[in-house]
This record gives structure tokens, C-alpha cells and sequence, in this order.
């Protein structure tokens, strides 16, 4: 991947999709107990399609026509849980190891830094972009009852 070479001794572009719900998510919440803080489970075809989603795991990959890289439940130290999709440096098989990652161990490391208290397994970006495209109490909630208002005494 072009992404993932070195650029004259420069750093290495490190990628990770976390999801927030769905299939994936509550088979984490489930397992979690059995989790030991800084642990994951690279999830291969197998233990997917026999206790995630219904399926043949004997046929490609899964999501290696959708998805960029592989998922991993992993638990930080401090006991947050997350599922992971990291790129992988080698063609997408039913067997992968955690080397096959592309800065695995650092990617985790880092999603684990991003920790945000506010919200159950939050992460300081993600609460920082909600709040800026959500609607402030004040003043943009008055803004809107004004606009209403006057929408609704013109009809």
C-alpha cells in the first residue's frame, strides 16, 4: 500500500475505523468481561461467522471487498472497550496475525490516549466534532425559536 511506505525515513500514516454500534459492538460488550485490559482479539473469518453474523466462513474474507482492514476488539488499560479496523500491510486472508497489521500496537496505544470521561468509550475527537455541529442551548436554540415564531405568525 502507497500509504503505508516509508517517505524518506518520515513517519508511517497510521489508519484505524472504530465502530459505535451494530453487530460488532454488542458482540465486544458481551465478551468483554473475558477481555484482560491491554488484550484484543483479531477477528478472523471463523470466529466471526460463528459468533457475530450468521455465515460460510469458508468463502473470502470477510469485508475484504468493503472494508480497508481487519477488525479488532481490543481493551485498554484503563478498561475502555473497542472495535477496531486497522489496515493490513498483506492481502486480506482468513488467517491474519497482528503483524500483519499496519502499526497495530501503535494504533491501539493511541486510540486508547483519546479517551474521553464524558461519554462511556468516547474519544476526544469524535466528542469535539459532535459538539461542534450540534446546536448550542444557547444562543442557537433561541435563534430557532425566533425563526419559528415568525414562521408560524406569517401563515
Amino acid at each position: 500500500m502507497y500509504l503505508s511506505d516509508k517517505d524518506n525515513g518520515g513517519p508511517l500514516i497510521c489508519l484505524v475505523g472504530l465502530e459505535k454500534s451494530e453487530a460488532f459492538v454488542e458482540h465486544a460488550v458481551l465478551i468483554e468481561p473475558n477481555i484482560d485490559p491491554g488484550n484484543f482479539i483479531l477477528l478472523n473469518n471463523d470466529y466471526i461467522y460463528k459468533y457475530i453474523l450468521p455465515g460460510d466462513a469458508s468463502g473470502q474474507p470477510f469485508g475484504s471487498n468493503t472494508y480497508y482492514g481487519e477488525k479488532v476488539i481490543f481493551k485498554s488499560h484503563r478498561g475502555d472497550v473497542y472495535v477496531a479496523t486497522i489496515p493490513a500491510g498483506v492481502k486480506a486472508s482468513s488467517v491474519m496475525k497482528f503483524e500483519d497489521l499496519q502499526n497495530g500496537a501503535e494504533v491501539l496505544k493511541v486510540v486508547s490516549e483519546l479517551r474521553c470521561s464524558m461519554y462511556d468509550h468516547a474519544l476526544v475527537p469524535i466528542v469535539l466534532a459532535n459538539k461542534l455541529v450540534s446546536l448550542a442551548d444557547f444562543p442557537s436554540s433561541e435563534i430557532l425559536a425566533r425563526f419559528v415564531k415568525s414562521k408560524v405568525a406569517g401563515m
